[in-house]
């Protein structure tokens, strides 16, 4: 729903099969970028390779076509499309469509997660919400007409959903393989020998600890797990 919402949104790409042909490639983009850079055919790096090539020609072919038809659509390629026409813009036609490509890419990866994380957390903690439609609900009788659409001063006015999102981001691991910079001391739990337990790393397919030792009936093994902080609510690419 999200990678389809914002596919509209970027470049009012609507399209539902080739959707989902694009979901498929942003796919395995997704699980070869972070491995071994094997290019060779019948490896997780190849498909990957192949998979932004995919995407790619779909963006160029948007961007051809919207440049001969000069219809505007009102969407963010609209308004890259004007900043390329600029002189002296740094962005070029070659930018632009790897934008595309890495907001697209961001959406699917990122904000499904995030605000998966963020529906738990919130459901989790009923104080929390309840502050949080409080807020909505004032700028939402504060309007003139309930039709209105969200403005930049009301953005600005959300000061507890910003807390809401800095919260969710600092407490799920939002990116993988994407790591913090740490700006104070931390205490970290260890175990008896002094090692840190990273209990919510993932591997390729984005399966954590927790989901290996539920998935091979290890109970003693999860409830380790899960009192050392493992998270239950962690989504996997490759196992589901």
């Amino acid at each position: 729903m999200i990678f389809e919402y914002f596919a509209k949104k970027l470049f009012s790409y609507d399209d539902k099969e080739g959707l989902k042909k694009l979901r498929a490639n942003y796919k395995a983009f997704l699980n070869g970028f972070i491995l071994f850079p094997l290019n060779i055919p019948g490896t997780a790096y190849y498909a990957c390779m192949q998979g932004r090539k995919n995407v790619v020609k779909v963006i160029k072919d948007v961007f051809k076509e919207r440049k001969q038809s000069q219809v505007p659509r009102h969407d963010f390629l609209d308004h890259l499309l004007e900043e390329v026409k600029k002189e002296g813009t740094f962005l070029t036609e070659e930018i632009a469509m790897d934008l595309v490509f890495v907001l697209l890419f961001a959406t699917y990866e990122t904000t499904s997660t995030a605000v998966t994380f963020a529906t738990k957390f919130l459901a989790d903690h009923p104080s929390t919400l309840a502050e949080l439609t409080k807020e909505h609900g004032t700028i939402l009788r504060s309007r003139e007409s309930e039709e209105s659409e969200m403005t930049w001063e009301e953005y600005k006015s959300m000061t507890f959903t910003h807390m809401i999102i800095n919260e969710t981001v600092r407490l799920a691991n939002i990116a993988p393989m994407i790591l913090r910079r740490v700006t104070k001391d931390v205490e970290l739990k260890v175990d008896g020998r002094g090692f840190a337990r990273f209990v919510n790393i993932r591997d390729k397919n984005g399966a954590t600890p927790l989901h290996l030792a539920a998935r091979q009936g290890w109970p003693e093994c999860v409830h380790m797990l899960l009192d050392s902080g493992a998270l239950v609510c962690a989504s996997t690419r490759g196992y589901g």
